[in-house]
């Protein structure tokens, strides 16, 4: 009886050993599979597509500006009449800054004048010398006359001239009486000029009208009418340059281009001035401002009427202050960076408030924030989401355990955040980092 007992708790010994044995082979197996399952499976950071509000700024160092320097550049030649203005002084558009001596540009416009008078005398004489003479040869003996009296009269002043010129040089004789002796001896001289190459002008074209060997009536209308054309150009001629000194007299007054005060005044410094010197530096007294140096890659961003923020640091305070971007230039100039290397920036202007107090400022430094970009209601993801192949963005769409590329469209980026116009939708989940090693499309993930 005993060996039954035996049997039969032995043989349930083995069953029990293997059931347990069984057991513990389906755990390693199911442990396993785990394994499997969790090795290709990667772990990722997730976020989901929300609408938010979108802002993005840049900060730029800046010089607070009391409006625009402008050089006065004198356009006449001449001494230093009289000064009427001082360096600060504040001034108007129109003000007369300084006067230049205008007695050379009177003698050669009253020169001018009478040499105008004397071509019209002379087109009139000719008009009559037309009726009144039978034929050019007596008009030409008139005008030979003219010749001979003018060039009299010219030998004449000449003689006084030059004993005027020996009495004013030892000082017998006043400047102003110099100066009218020389004003007469110039007229005189262009006088007999005038008279002596009309006369010889017209001796040629008559000559000239003979060897063409045409009838005396001919002869005659062609002459008079070549004459009177070459006296009416000379009239013409005459009028522009007296027009032209006129203007320049007018120049001789030099004046302030703009409202604002004297910053540099060369002028006082010498006695006689050029043309084309810089004898004024004006500065404009507008409204406190602001000037800056962006890179090319921000100026695009930043617009005319865009708001900028201004921190101005004063003993350890910082007192901000409200403006907008008054101008952008349409070109960039060459500098060199911190790091020694060639950059590219663009010259912004900003211009405050009203109310904003900066006076006794000009030239602080400041600090300028301006806003590149805002926007409410945008569609966002994470910046590190989005990853670029072949000039298109995409971003990885999450779809049940697995990654899809998909492409998108961006309208903005900022350093965190990137605004999405087209390929995704609010509550889709992308993947947060696209850079991440071995990331890549239709990949398992679950969210860390």
């Amino acid at each position: 009886m005993k060996k039954i007992v035996k049997i039969i708790t032995d043989k349930w010994k083995g069953w029990k050993y293997r059931k347990a044995a069984s057991a513990a082979a389906v755990v390693v197996l199911m442990g396993a599979g785990i394994m499997v399952y969790q090795g290709s499976t990667r772990a990722v950071e997730c976020a989901r597509v929300a609408i938010q509000d979108v802002e993005d700024y840049y900060t730029e160092d800046g010089v607070i500006s009391f409006g625009e320097e402008y050089s006065i550049i004198s356009e006449v030649n001449g001494p230093v009449k009289e000064l009427l203005v001082k360096e600060n002084d504040p001034v108007k558009q129109g003000d007369v800054l300084f006067e230049v001596e205008t007695s050379d540009y009177q003698y050669q416009l009253t020169a001018a004048e009478n040499a105008l008078a004397g071509l019209e005398a002379q087109l009139e004489q000719e008009q009559i010398g037309q009726m009144m003479t039978a034929s050019p040869q007596e008009y030409l003996e008139q005008i030979r006359q003219e010749m001979e009296t003018a060039q009299a009269k010219y030998q004449s002043v000449k003689t006084v001239y030059d004993g005027s010129s020996v009495l004013y040089d030892s000082g017998s004789i006043s400047r102003l009486e110099m100066e009218n002796q020389e004003a007469e001896y110039k007229a005189a001289l262009l006088a007999w000029q005038q008279a002596k190459g009309r006369y010889e002008e017209s001796l040629r074209y008559l000559e000239d009208l003979k060897k063409e060997g045409i009838d005396e009536t001919t002869i005659n209308n062609r002459f008079y009418e070549s004459e009177k054309r070459q006296l009416t150009a000379q009239i013409e001629a005459q009028k522009a340059s007296i027009s032209n000194l006129e203007d320049t007299i007018g120049k001789c007054q030099v004046k302030a281009e703009h409202d604002g005060i004297i910053t540099s005044l060369p002028v006082k410094n010498v006695s006689v001035v050029q043309q084309g010197q810089t004898v004024a530096i004006l500065k404009s007294s507008d409204e406190a401002g602001a000037q800056a140096d962006v890179l090319t890659n921000i100026a695009p961003y930043i617009q005319v009427g865009s708001p900028v923020k201004a921190t101005l640091t004063l003993r350890g305070k910082n007192q901000v202050y409200e403006g907008t971007v008054s101008q952008v230039y349409d070109y960039a100039s060459k500098g060199i960076s911190a790091l020694g290397l060639d950059e590219y920036r663009v010259h912004v202007k900003v211009e405050f408030s009203e109310d904003c107090d900066l006076s006794g400022k000009d030239g602080y430094g400041v600090n300028l924030q301006f806003q590149l970009y805002k926007e409410s209601g945008c569609l966002v993801v994470p910046a590190s989401a989005v990853f670029t192949v072949d000039d298109q963005e995409y971003v990885f769409l999450v779809k049940g355990n697995r990654t899809v590329k998909t492409p998108v469209t961006l309208s903005y980026e900022t350093a965190d955040s990137a605004v999405i116009e087209t390929g995704i939708g609010e509550g889709d989940m992308v993947v947060s980092k696209a850079d991440e090693e071995g990331m890549t499309d239709g990949i398992r993930i679950r969210k860390k």
